[in-house]
């Protein structure tokens, strides 16, 4: 999970996963099922990353769990952030890539 992956409700979580021995290959962040840590489907739109640890993606959830920005690296001097609606069990982007001025607590 990544950082402030889980959403305030419980039922939602952003997971990163990857294959390969760097874990880099086929790389995505996953919108997930918190209760039963199923896939629900990949965040397409986060590509381009710099980083592909759990670590290096940050989320922000609404105190509702209705909206999700994450927050990464997509260059070593440049961050981006994609905002995210949760609706019906799926992640619909609201708008991003847009750059930021930093990641969370940097």
């Amino acid at each position: 999970m990544i950082v402030d992956g889980q959403s305030p409700d419980g039922h939602y979580a952003i997971a990163a996963h990857g294959e390969g021995e760097l874990g880099d290959d086929n790389f995505h962040l996953y919108l997930m099922d918190a209760q039963t840590n199923r896939k629900i489907g990949p965040l397409e739109e986060v590509s381009e990353t710099l980083d592909t640890g759990a670590d290096a993606f940050y989320a922000h959830w609404s105190a509702d769990s209705r909206q999700v920005s994450i927050t990464y690296r997509a260059d070593r001097h440049v961050a981006v952030m994609i905002r995210y609606r949760i609706a019906n069990g799926r992640a619909y982007r609201l708008s991003g890539p847009t750059r930021v001025a930093g990641l969370p607590g940097r």
